[in-house]
């Protein structure tokens, strides 16, 4: 099993209790923090590497996984493809992509706005980058909850407008600390990384049968587009 994008190593354990090999890979130094958690395993293999350059060969691979990696590569569909020529022939795939919310949809405006503001903010380095959000969520925190207070559900797309997510709503139980980390966080991964390309439902379609991998499944998911397939 390949772990294509396993960051500091979220999903790595749970691909190792199904019992498999598993190489897991990254182009970032998530993989030292990978190690300290999943390294000690028998049956993992964790390695340092660009996506676009994989040390593996053809075919090796039954199953493969990369969730949350394509959109933030130069090109997401050339990623996919270099996925899918160390796919097994009866391997199957699975990946995500982020995409645009329709129409009308609550996420809308957020995403808009991200895209406005990651014109600017994908120029800086990630360190700006950082000090800009956490300034910003700092000023911002007491207006959002107050927002939140005073007019409940159009509080809510109020914040939207300026990146902050509906925390308590997605994740309830926490303290309020927690929820300002995760603003923070979150406004970061939004504004951070260099690249971050949506595509469509369509597209992602397109890429499974340019691969040959006919038996697909596409749909809108957790995190923009899911898809899985084989050959």
């Amino acid at each position: 099993m390949l772990e294509a994008g396993c960051g500091a190593g979220t999903f790595t354990p749970f691909a190792a209790s199904t019992g498999a090999t598993v190489v897991s890979f990254d182009l970032s130094t998530g993989v030292d923090a990978n190690y300290l958690k999943s390294g000690c395993l028998e049956n993992v293999l964790i390695v340092q590497a660009d996506i676009f350059a994989m040390p593996m060969k053809k075919g090796l691979f039954d199953y493969i996984f990369c969730f949350g990696v394509l959109q933030h590569t130069p090109s997401p569909k050339k990623a996919f493809m270099e996925l899918c020529y160390r796919l097994s022939d009866r391997g199957q795939l699975a990946v995500d992509n982020y995409t645009m919310p329709p129409i009308g949809h609550s996420y809308e405006m957020l995403w808009k706005n991200k895209y406005r503001v990651r014109y600017v903010t994908s120029r800086f380095s990630e360190k700006t980058v950082l000090k800009l959000v956490w300034a910003y969520v700092n000023v911002l925190w007491p207006l959002t909850r107050m927002s939140l207070l005073l007019f409940g559900e159009y509080g809510v797309a109020m914040n939207r407008f300026f990146l902050f997510d509906d925390y308590k709503g997605r994740l309830p139980g926490m303290d309020e600390k927690r929820y300002k980390s995760f603003a923070m966080l979150d406004i970061y991964d939004f504004l951070a990384p260099k690249y971050d390309i949506p595509v469509d439902i369509d597209e992602l379609k397109s890429w499974f049968c340019s691969a040959g991998l006919n038996n697909h499944e596409v749909h809108f998911g957790y995190n923009g587009i899911e898809g899985r397939g084989s050959r």
